[in-house]
């Protein structure tokens, strides 16, 4: 699992990485006969912007190499990354050669299979149009904020700096 800016604001991280591993654990006790070891989860705090600063998703990755593995249990496919079109063209291919199947809740995705490729790559394009748009917004706001700190004391203040 993985706690995201898009998670309930409500909940801590920790609170949100229990949620995620109740919802794991619960579908593994239901589709597989067992919890999951703890030996194979993998919990990750933090940006899913690029795939290169997400040491908990790149041991993953390392794993899946292996013919051993035939799939990978997680909440949701954008938990993967919401990063760069690069990126989830990387996360495509090493799932689609290494013959791994994608797990969630909702849905196995089997990227052998033309049309369960097609549904992984248009999500993985949602998660990062949404996170563009996330992106996009917060610029705004920051640039507002800007502003209205100009308008109101015609000094941006950072620190111990006016702008």
């Amino acid at each position: 699992g993985r706690k995201s800016q898009f998670d309930d604001p409500l909940l801590t991280v920790e609170e949100q990485l229990e949620k995620h591993e109740k919802i794991l654990d619960e579908y593994a006790m239901r589709n597989f006969g067992g919890s999951i070891p703890a030996a194979n989860k993998y919990k990750e705090i933090g940006s899913g912007e690029t795939l290169k600063n997400r040491i908990e998703i790149n041991k993953v990755l390392r794993r899946i190499e292996r013919p051993e593995i035939k799939g990978v249990l997680v909440v949701d496919v954008q938990r993967l990354s919401r990063g760069s079109l690069k990126d989830a063209g990387k996360l495509i291919e090493l799932f689609q050669y290494s013959n791994t199947l994608i797990i969630t809740p909702e849905r196995v995705f089997d990227l052998r299979n033309k049309y369960d490729k097609d549904a992984f790559e248009r999500e993985m394009m949602r998660g990062n149009e949404y996170l563009e748009y996330f992106k996009e917004i917060l610029h705004k706001l920051i640039y507002t904020s800007y502003l209205t700190a100009v308008k109101k004391h015609s000094c941006f203040q950072y620190g111990n700096l006016c702008f």
